[in-house]
């Protein structure tokens, strides 16, 4: 009997093929097809670096993680995605090499490091390229340059070099929210919730700019657009305002609806503090730009 196919005649059977068992055995004779192992037939192929270059077969499981993991060996400077969602340069490179294990889902593309701490350390946070940078914040990000670290949460970051220590002069965003009620003054959190504050560490100072908008939500009827400029500091672990801050307001429905930026001396953190109005609820949003030197 002929055994064929479109691709022409493979051989033929010989003596009697009694059902659909026997036939399938001699088929399987002639493809040299094991239940369980086909590596013996003639369209696979068990190739480690895959030199041939076929396009009529097909490669064993073993060729194919050979050449891959062969491959992945020679590479240098490539990304890495984590089991744990990190996304990052883990071979060795200039400096301080692959760096110290980086924050759950975070991205990490920076490829010079001075230290083993200049890595996206905070969960989910970002280095995007540059030298010597560190994000140490929860959601921090650090966008390129040298020697900026983004610690506080949600902090944006930018240097083009410290002056005597990495992260000693920057600058940085971080964006602050909330929601009042009525008229009793409220402090304004990075995020709408968690407790997280913009915090001064000893011996750091800054320069920073707040740019307030509320609104009440329902109508925005009642309405705030104003900006407060000042200086903090925290010098021996005493924190406190520098000078006399500035306040513009460019436009706002009612006198009442204000804002200040305080230093809270015990949590050595700088308070933004909105006054919203009786009986209405107003949305809070607050644009806080630093510039940091450290002392």
């Amino acid at each position: 009997m002929p055994v064929t196919s479109s691709g022409g005649v493979w051989g033929s059977i010989a003596g009697t093929v009694s059902n659909q068992t026997d036939l399938q055995g001699e088929l399987d004779a002639k493809l040299a097809i094991a239940a369980t192992n086909v590596s013996a037939a003639g369209f696979v192929i068990n190739e480690d670096n895959m030199a041939s270059d076929l396009d009529t077969k097909v490669p064993t499981q073993q060729s194919v993680k050979a050449y891959v993991d062969t491959s992945v060996a020679g590479v240098s400077g490539g990304t890495v995605q984590g089991t744990d969602g990190t996304y990052d340069i883990q071979a060795t490179n200039e400096g301080a090499g692959a760096g110290n294990a980086r924050g759950e889902y975070s991205i990490d593309l920076q490829l010079s490091r001075d230290a083993v701490t200049d890595v996206a350390s905070g969960v989910g946070s970002v280095l995007v390229g540059g030298r010597g940078n560190s994000a140490p914040g929860v959601h921090a990000v650090v966008i390129g340059g040298e020697g900026a670290k983004a610690f506080h949460h949600s902090e944006v970051s930018f240097s083009s070099r410290g002056l005597n220590v990495a992260g000693d002069n920057q600058i940085s965003f971080i964006h602050l929210a909330g929601s009042t009620a009525d008229a009793t003054p409220t402090e304004l959190q990075i995020g709408v919730s968690g407790g997280n504050y913009f915090t001064i560490a000893s011996g750091d100072a800054y320069r920073f700019k707040a740019s307030v908008f509320g609104i009440k939500s329902s109508d925005g009827t009642e309405y705030v657009d104003l900006e407060i400029v000042g200086k903090i500091a925290n010098i021996g672990g005493t924190t406190a305002v520098v000078g006399t801050n500035v306040t513009m307001v460019y436009d706002r429905s009612t006198a009442t609806l204000t804002a200040t930026a305080t230093a809270d001396d015990g949590n050595d953190r700088l308070a933004i503090t909105v006054t919203g109005k009786a009986a209405n609820t107003m949305y809070w949003n607050v644009k806080l730009e630093l510039q940091k030197i450290g002392l």
